[in-house]
Protein backbone atom coordinates (compact mmCIF):
# COMPACT_ATOMS: atom_id res chain seq x y z
CA UNK A 1 0.00 0.00 0.00
CA UNK A 2 1.39 3.52 -1.36
CA UNK A 3 1.90 5.69 1.65
CA UNK A 4 3.52 9.86 1.13
CA UNK A 5 4.81 12.12 4.00
CA UNK A 6 6.61 15.21 4.40
CA UNK A 7 9.51 14.92 6.25
CA UNK A 8 12.77 17.05 6.81
CA UNK A 9 15.79 15.80 5.32
CA UNK A 10 19.55 16.61 5.21
CA UNK A 11 22.10 16.21 1.86
CA UNK A 12 25.68 15.30 1.47
CA UNK A 13 26.65 19.31 2.22
CA UNK A 14 24.42 19.40 5.64
CA UNK A 15 21.93 21.29 4.14
CA UNK A 16 18.39 20.45 4.56
CA UNK A 17 15.30 20.34 2.69
CA UNK A 18 11.21 19.27 2.55
CA UNK A 19 11.29 16.34 0.90
CA UNK A 20 7.64 14.43 0.02
CA UNK A 21 8.44 10.90 0.53
CA UNK A 22 6.64 7.80 -1.30
CA UNK A 23 6.75 4.29 -0.11
CA UNK A 24 5.43 1.92 -2.13
CA UNK A 25 5.69 -2.16 -0.65
CA UNK A 26 6.51 -5.06 -3.13
CA UNK A 27 7.41 -8.69 -2.88
CA UNK A 28 11.39 -10.09 -4.38
CA UNK A 29 11.32 -13.19 -6.46
CA UNK A 30 12.34 -15.39 -3.31
CA UNK A 31 9.24 -13.62 -1.17
CA UNK A 32 11.32 -10.98 0.34
CA UNK A 33 9.72 -7.78 1.21
CA UNK A 34 11.36 -4.86 -0.15
CA UNK A 35 10.12 -1.30 -0.78
CA UNK A 36 10.59 1.05 -3.54
CA UNK A 37 10.92 4.50 -1.87
CA UNK A 38 10.41 7.83 -4.44
CA UNK A 39 11.66 11.68 -2.93
CA UNK A 40 10.52 14.74 -4.18
CA UNK A 41 12.29 18.12 -3.14
CA UNK A 42 9.37 20.30 -2.24
CA UNK A 43 10.92 23.31 -0.90
CA UNK A 44 10.65 25.67 -3.10
CA UNK A 45 6.89 24.68 -3.50
CA UNK A 46 5.95 24.79 0.36
CA UNK A 47 8.09 27.94 0.46
CA UNK A 48 5.23 29.15 -2.17
CA UNK A 49 2.56 27.62 -0.10
CA UNK A 50 3.78 29.01 3.18
CA UNK A 51 3.40 32.70 1.56
CA UNK A 52 0.29 32.15 -0.08
CA UNK A 53 -1.47 31.63 3.26
CA UNK A 54 0.77 34.23 4.73
CA UNK A 55 -0.72 36.80 2.45
CA UNK A 56 -3.76 35.18 2.90
CA UNK A 57 -3.48 35.79 6.96
CA UNK A 58 -2.56 39.24 5.45
CA UNK A 59 -5.67 40.53 3.90
CA UNK A 60 -8.09 38.19 5.20
CA UNK A 61 -9.22 40.66 7.67
CA UNK A 62 -9.47 43.48 5.14
CA UNK A 63 -11.85 40.81 2.81
CA UNK A 64 -13.59 40.16 5.16
CA UNK A 65 -14.80 43.94 5.55
CA UNK A 66 -15.75 43.92 1.50
CA UNK A 67 -19.76 43.15 1.10
CA UNK A 68 -18.49 40.87 -1.90
CA UNK A 69 -18.62 37.37 -0.88
CA UNK A 70 -14.95 36.03 -1.50
CA UNK A 71 -13.51 32.45 -1.49
CA UNK A 72 -10.15 31.22 -2.10
CA UNK A 73 -8.99 27.37 -3.75
CA UNK A 74 -5.61 25.31 -3.91
CA UNK A 75 -4.08 23.85 -6.76
CA UNK A 76 -6.71 20.64 -6.76
CA UNK A 77 -9.49 22.79 -6.55
CA UNK A 78 -10.41 22.18 -2.54
CA UNK A 79 -11.61 25.48 -0.73
CA UNK A 80 -8.91 26.82 1.35
CA UNK A 81 -10.69 29.84 2.63
CA UNK A 82 -13.88 32.19 2.10
CA UNK A 83 -15.03 35.42 3.91
CA UNK A 84 -17.82 35.55 6.01
CA UNK A 85 -20.30 37.09 3.65
CA UNK A 86 -19.49 33.72 1.30
CA UNK A 87 -20.28 31.79 4.15
CA UNK A 88 -23.50 33.42 5.09
CA UNK A 89 -24.22 33.41 0.94
CA UNK A 90 -23.38 29.70 1.15
CA UNK A 91 -24.87 28.43 4.31
CA UNK A 92 -21.75 26.49 4.82
CA UNK A 93 -19.73 27.20 7.44
CA UNK A 94 -15.70 27.68 6.50
CA UNK A 95 -15.12 24.10 7.90
CA UNK A 96 -17.73 22.49 5.90
CA UNK A 97 -16.34 24.02 2.82
CA UNK A 98 -12.92 22.98 3.53
CA UNK A 99 -13.74 19.77 4.34
CA UNK A 100 -16.78 17.81 3.19
CA UNK A 101 -17.63 20.62 0.25
CA UNK A 102 -16.28 20.72 -3.64
CA UNK A 103 -17.16 23.49 -5.83
CA UNK A 104 -18.31 21.67 -8.50
CA UNK A 105 -20.97 20.43 -5.71
CA UNK A 106 -21.64 23.57 -5.12
CA UNK A 107 -21.45 25.88 -8.43
CA UNK A 108 -23.76 24.99 -11.38
CA UNK A 109 -22.33 25.27 -14.30
CA UNK A 110 -23.30 24.72 -18.54
CA UNK A 111 -20.47 22.55 -20.36
CA UNK A 112 -19.99 25.83 -22.02
CA UNK A 113 -19.10 27.65 -19.09
CA UNK A 114 -16.91 24.80 -17.35
CA UNK A 115 -14.74 24.54 -20.61
CA UNK A 116 -14.56 28.44 -20.57
CA UNK A 117 -13.19 28.64 -16.74
CA UNK A 118 -10.49 25.69 -17.80
CA UNK A 119 -9.50 27.43 -20.89
CA UNK A 120 -9.07 30.84 -19.70
CA UNK A 121 -6.55 32.41 -16.47
CA UNK A 122 -9.26 34.98 -15.58
CA UNK A 123 -13.22 34.14 -16.24
CA UNK A 124 -16.60 35.65 -15.26
CA UNK A 125 -20.02 34.55 -15.83
CA UNK A 126 -23.79 34.48 -14.19
CA UNK A 127 -24.08 30.54 -12.62
CA UNK A 128 -26.25 29.43 -9.71
CA UNK A 129 -24.86 28.74 -6.33
CA UNK A 130 -26.70 26.15 -4.78
CA UNK A 131 -27.31 27.04 -0.74
CA UNK A 132 -26.95 24.43 1.83
CA UNK A 133 -30.23 23.83 1.86
CA UNK A 134 -30.91 23.00 -2.02
CA UNK A 135 -32.35 26.45 -3.21
CA UNK A 136 -30.69 27.49 -6.06
CA UNK A 137 -29.19 31.52 -5.61
CA UNK A 138 -28.62 33.27 -8.70
CA UNK A 139 -24.74 35.47 -8.52
CA UNK A 140 -22.40 36.12 -10.89
CA UNK A 141 -19.19 34.90 -10.38
CA UNK A 142 -15.49 36.30 -11.37
CA UNK A 143 -12.55 33.87 -11.32
CA UNK A 144 -8.77 34.46 -11.49
CA UNK A 145 -6.04 31.54 -11.64
CA UNK A 146 -2.87 33.07 -8.85
CA UNK A 147 0.40 32.17 -9.99
CA UNK A 148 3.90 32.74 -8.85
CA UNK A 149 6.46 32.36 -11.19
CA UNK A 150 4.76 30.25 -13.55
CA UNK A 151 3.41 27.74 -11.34
CA UNK A 152 -0.39 27.47 -10.36
CA UNK A 153 -0.91 27.69 -7.05
CA UNK A 154 -4.43 27.99 -6.60
CA UNK A 155 -7.74 30.31 -7.44
CA UNK A 156 -9.48 33.70 -6.40
CA UNK A 157 -13.24 33.83 -6.74
CA UNK A 158 -15.65 36.89 -6.52
CA UNK A 159 -19.28 35.93 -6.10
CA UNK A 160 -22.06 38.47 -5.88
CA UNK A 161 -25.60 37.66 -5.37
CA UNK A 162 -28.19 38.82 -7.77
CA UNK A 163 -31.27 37.74 -6.28
CA UNK A 164 -32.43 41.05 -5.76
CA UNK A 165 -31.44 42.22 -9.28
CA UNK A 166 -33.28 39.07 -10.94
CA UNK A 167 -35.98 39.98 -8.39
CA UNK A 168 -36.84 43.46 -9.65
CA UNK A 169 -35.92 42.62 -13.77
CA UNK A 170 -39.12 39.71 -13.26
CA UNK A 171 -40.71 43.01 -11.82
CA UNK A 172 -39.86 44.88 -14.76
CA UNK A 173 -40.77 42.25 -16.89
CA UNK A 174 -43.77 41.57 -15.65
CA UNK A 175 -44.59 44.95 -15.26
CA UNK A 176 -43.78 45.92 -19.22
CA UNK A 177 -45.64 42.45 -20.12
CA UNK A 178 -48.74 44.36 -17.87
CA UNK A 179 -48.33 47.93 -19.62
CA UNK A 180 -48.13 46.19 -23.05
CA UNK A 181 -51.64 43.97 -22.07
CA UNK A 182 -53.33 47.32 -21.05
CA UNK A 183 -52.02 48.89 -24.66
CA UNK A 184 -53.86 46.68 -26.10
CA UNK A 185 -56.61 46.61 -24.66
CA UNK A 186 -56.87 50.31 -24.47
CA UNK A 187 -56.22 50.48 -28.26
CA UNK A 188 -59.23 47.82 -28.64
CA UNK A 189 -61.37 50.11 -26.82
CA UNK A 190 -60.26 53.22 -28.53
CA UNK A 191 -60.84 51.16 -31.80
CA UNK A 192 -64.25 49.94 -30.68
CA UNK A 193 -65.30 54.09 -29.40
CA UNK A 194 -64.13 55.31 -33.54
CA UNK A 195 -66.30 52.87 -34.96
CA UNK A 196 -69.27 53.95 -32.54
CA UNK A 197 -68.89 57.51 -33.21
CA UNK A 198 -68.56 56.77 -37.15
CA UNK A 199 -71.41 54.63 -36.38
CA UNK A 200 -73.14 57.65 -34.82
CA UNK A 201 -71.49 60.15 -37.62
CA UNK A 202 -73.42 57.93 -40.08
CA UNK A 203 -76.83 57.70 -37.95
CA UNK A 204 -76.26 61.29 -37.85
CA UNK A 205 -76.02 61.57 -41.49
CA UNK A 206 -79.26 59.45 -41.90
CA UNK A 207 -81.15 61.43 -39.91
CA UNK A 208 -80.43 64.75 -41.44
CA UNK A 209 -81.20 63.37 -44.62
CA UNK A 210 -84.58 62.40 -43.48
CA UNK A 211 -85.34 65.51 -41.87
CA UNK A 212 -84.16 67.77 -45.23
CA UNK A 213 -87.23 65.14 -47.03
CA UNK A 214 -89.63 65.69 -44.22
CA UNK A 215 -89.26 69.49 -44.70
CA UNK A 216 -89.29 69.24 -48.37
CA UNK A 217 -92.53 66.72 -48.05
CA UNK A 218 -93.99 69.49 -45.76
CA UNK A 219 -93.24 72.53 -48.13
CA UNK A 220 -94.75 70.37 -50.95
CA UNK A 221 -97.79 69.52 -49.17
CA UNK A 222 -97.95 73.25 -47.80
CA UNK A 223 -98.17 74.79 -51.43
CA UNK A 224 -100.62 72.13 -52.62
CA UNK A 225 -103.08 73.03 -49.75
CA UNK A 226 -102.84 77.13 -50.87
CA UNK A 227 -103.15 76.26 -54.30
CA UNK A 228 -106.86 75.10 -54.38
CA UNK A 229 -107.63 77.27 -51.84
CA UNK A 230 -106.21 80.53 -54.11
CA UNK A 231 -108.33 79.26 -57.11
CA UNK A 232 -111.51 79.08 -54.92
CA UNK A 233 -110.71 82.21 -53.89
CA UNK A 234 -110.65 83.75 -57.36
CA UNK A 235 -114.96 82.69 -58.07
CA UNK A 236 -115.85 84.52 -55.30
Amino acid sequence: QLSETRVKLTRRDNSTFTGEVSISPFLLENGTQGYIVVIHDITHKEEIEKRLKASEQKYRAFLDALRDSLFTLDREGNFLWANSFFTELSGYSLDELRHTVRPGSLFILSKEQSKKMQEFSSWASEIFLVHKSGRHIPVSINMSIVKEEGIDLGAVGLVKDLTRIKENEEYIENYTKQLQESRAELEKVNAQLIEQQMEIRRSKDKLEKLNQAKNGFIANLSQELKTPLIAGMGYI
